[in-house]
């Protein structure tokens, strides 16, 4: 059977599975395969939008693709400049959001992340992939009742706090907030535009939880590594001058596609325990396979030789 996985690092990313201490990180890539939008398509769709807006900026709208296309923070002022049309450009916002996000998906994909026995879910997204996919799934259910935290607020778990997801028991965290709870939407509370980012990753909370969770053993998936905001302080996180700590940090997997590679001139293992498994951008199918594999091998019965 041909694998995307490197074989050491699929061996590693099993064992700690199997030993119920890995944690999953989700970005846009993963909730992609549901039919999501990645961040750049929706970034496009608002400066379309914008574009045509009867109110816009004629200089704002002639750079309007440009700012969508820049891999910095800088292209999410796109969302800004919608906005400071007023309420029209904030309708015509929340009017994209809802296009995009309103209909709850989930795929194979994520029933079969929800199934496998990770310590716990951390997702960047908006959407309700994972919670959609643990209906039904023994062992699962609770993720999506009791056991789920949203940020920046704790709008939708009132009684809860970050002390919960470090009691043992598996969790789902919503890094950046939920689009959609119970058939309300909810755009001004989840973390989209750059001043949203901004405040939220020098909060202390953010702080909190790179510091206490992200020195653990960790899978990503679907996280680019354009992303400055989340990768910077990923990278500042668990590349510590700190002896102790660095003694302390566990291993993080990071699974991107090719066009992705890093190159440095020393290795990002060494320096941050980050280890980068790489797969065909071009193999739509990916990720699904990756995954499928993952949990075919964790699933399988060790067998002991006969004496």
């Amino acid at each position: 059977m041909t694998s995307d996985w490197r074989p050491e690092i699929l061996e590693d990313v099993v064992r700690d599975l199997r030993e119920k201490k890995l944690y999953l990180f989700a970005g846009a890539g993963l909730s992609n395969i549901a039919g999501y939008p990645l961040l750049k398509d929706l970034l496009r769709e608002l400066a379309n939008v914008y574009k045509n807006h009867p109110y816009r900026k004629p200089e704002i709208a002639s750079v309007a693709d440009d700012l969508v296309e820049d891999r910095s923070s800088n292209s999410l002022d796109i969302i800004q400049h919608l906005i400071d049309l007023g309420e029209s450009g904030s309708n015509a916002f929340v009017r994209v959001l809802q296009k995009n996000f309103e209909e709850e998906r989930t795929s194979e994909v994520h029933r079969m992340l929800v199934k496998l026995p990770f310590a716990g879910y951390v997702t960047i997204n908006f959407d309700r992939c994972l919670e959609k996919a643990s209906g039904g799934i023994d062992g699962a259910e609770q993720l999506a009742a009791d056991r789920w935290f949203c940020f920046p607020k704790h709008k939708f778990a009132p009684k809860k706090s970050l002390d919960g997801i470090y009691d043992g028991t598996r969790f789902l965290l919503h890094m950046h907030g939920c689009l959609y709870y119970e058939g309300r939407i909810d755009s001004q509370d989840i973390i989209l535009r750059r001043e949203q980012y901004s405040k939220f990753y020098k909060s202390t909370v953010f702080n909190r939880i790179f510091r206490e969770m992200f020195h653990r053993p960790f899978l990503i998936l679907g996280t680019s590594l354009s992303d400055t905001f989340f990768m910077n302080r990923l990278f500042e996180a668990r590349g510590s001058h700190d002896c102790d700590v660095r003694a302390e940090r566990k291993n993080c997997y990071v699974v991107l596609p090719k066009c992705e590679r890093r190159n440095t001139h020393v290795s990002d293992e060494e320096i941050y325990g980050i280890r980068f498994n790489y797969f065909d951008k071009n193999d739509k199918n990916a990720i699904e396979k990756m995954v499928k594999e993952l949990k075919d091998v964790c699933e399988q019965t060790v067998r002991v030789p006969p004496e």
